[in-house]
Order: structure tokens, then C-alpha cells, then sequence
């Protein structure tokens, strides 16, 4: 490894090592700054200890780093162009086995969606539809809250019982809808619990409703109804 590289890279910042856990061939965490904690892969270079230098290489809180050294050590490191090229073929990578896990799965889906209520089967067509990324990275997440919010609106009837049922301890929840999948988030079982109660009141709307990670990635990126040609002309009268 070119060390003068890395030490020629200004954009690093250093802290002591406070703590270290050795996890073998899983590499280190360490502790540092009070708070912060950090992986530092097993390498043959250094074995890091309290009270060692370790500096960071990258933009620094908030940002990922793209490289570490112990002491004088550089472990690894990358320039901002070898980083920007990595991020972008780890991503390419992520992608393909996304895609390859959506399409071992797709018949499961479609053999789920085709015991589900005829508007979360319209729901999930129009996202397919409006969205020919969907499938791969949003699908499982959204059938697995609409699938569930069936499950609480047939358990519990009314949006009132729907209500009074999502301030209950987890426990209770389950023993009210046994069927609950263990994988939520607090985004995606309240995200449940909205539409339980509106298919109980508004059924009609279920398709239009956003969507479950539209929060977090916004509507035009999960492909909305809100933000389709059919949402804007119907709004324009």
C-alpha cells in the first residue's frame, strides 16, 4: 500500500481509541470520541489497543470514511475518485442480487397478492406499473405492511378498534392479530394500521393511498399515484 498517498490526503481527522473489540476474523470495533464506534477490518498490519491514534479518512461526521490507519499504520485507504468507483460498483452489485432475489420471488408475490383484497391487488399493479423499479426495490416492504393491515382490518372490524389497537404493547397486538409478520418497522406497521383503517372506511382509495417507504424516499421515487398523469388530470377537474 502507497502510505505517502494516504498521508498526503489532508481530509482525515483523528481520534484515541478508548475501547476495542476483538471480533477475529469479523475484524475490530472500536470506540472513540465518548460515543463513536467504528469496524476496523482483521489485517496482518496492526492489532489496535487502547489508547492508539486512529485516524479516518473521508468528510468526517455523517459521512463514510474511506480509509483508516492505527497510529502510523495505514490499514486501508482510497482517494475520493477510488471511493467514488467503489461505492458505484458496490451499488451495481447490490442491485443485481436485488434483482435476482425480487425475481426468485415474484410468483410467491403474485401467489400472495392473489388471495389479498381486489384493491390491494389494483394498489400494487399500479405501482408495478408507474414504477418499472418497484418490484425490485420496494415491493416486498409495501406487500408486507398491505398484507398486514388486511390481516388488522379483518381482525378488528372498525377504524376505532384499529386505533385502540395500535397504542397496545407489542404482545397484545400479536395476540389480537397472531398472524402479524415479526420484520416491521415503526414505519412500516404504522403504516399498516393507516391503511387497515381506511380500507374499513374508504376502500375506494387504497390504491391512491402513497406509499409505505414514500416517506423515506419520496413519492416521485416510489412512483406515488399522487404523482401520476391519471392524479394530475383528475386534479386539474
Amino acid at each position: 500500500m502507497d502510505s505517502h498517498r494516504a498521508w498526503s490526503d489532508e481530509q482525515r481527522e483523528q481520534y484515541i481509541v478508548e475501547r476495542v473489540e476483538d471480533h477475529g476474523a469479523h475484524g475490530y470495533s472500536l470506540t472513540f470520541d465518548r460515543a463513536m464506534v467504528c469496524g476496523l477490518p482483521a489485517n496482518d498490519l496492526v492489532k489496535p489497543q487502547v489508547g492508539d491514534l486512529l485516524t479516518l479518512w473521508g468528510k468526517g461526521f455523517g459521512f463514510s470514511f474511506r480509509g483508516q490507519a492505527i497510529n502510523d499504520v495505514v490499514v486501508w485507504y482510497r482517494d475520493e475518485a477510488e471511493d467514488r468507483a467503489h461505492r458505484e460498483a458496490e451499488l451495481r452489485k447490490s442491485e443485481t442480487t436485488q434483482r435476482s432475489e425480487y425475481d426468485a420471488k415474484r410468483a410467491e408475490h403474485d401467489a400472495i397478492l392473489a388471495g389479498m383484497p381486489v384493491v390491494f391487488q389494483q394498489r400494487i399493479a399500479g405501482y408495478r406499473q408507474r414504477n418499472p423499479d418497484f418490484g425490485w426495490k420496494f415491493e416486498a416492504y409495501e406487500l408486507m405492511a398491505c398484507r398486514d393491515a388486511v390481516r388488522i382490518a379483518e381482525a378488528l372490524k372498525t377504524p376505532e378498534a384499529v386505533r385502540a389497537f395500535y397504542e397496545l404493547p407489542w404482545e397484545e397486538q400479536k395476540r389480537a392479530v397472531p398472524d402479524l409478520d415479526e420484520g416491521h418497522s415503526g414505519n412500516s406497521f404504522g403504516f399498516a394500521c393507516r391503511m387497515a383503517s381506511l380500507y374499513l372506511t374508504k376502500p375506494e382509495l387504497v390504491p391512491k393511498m402513497h406509499g409505505a417507504m414514500a416517506v423515506l424516499v419520496g413519492s416521485e421515487e416510489y412512483g406515488d399515484w399522487a404523482c401520476s398523469e391519471e392524479a394530475k388530470a383528475e386534479a386539474k377537474g
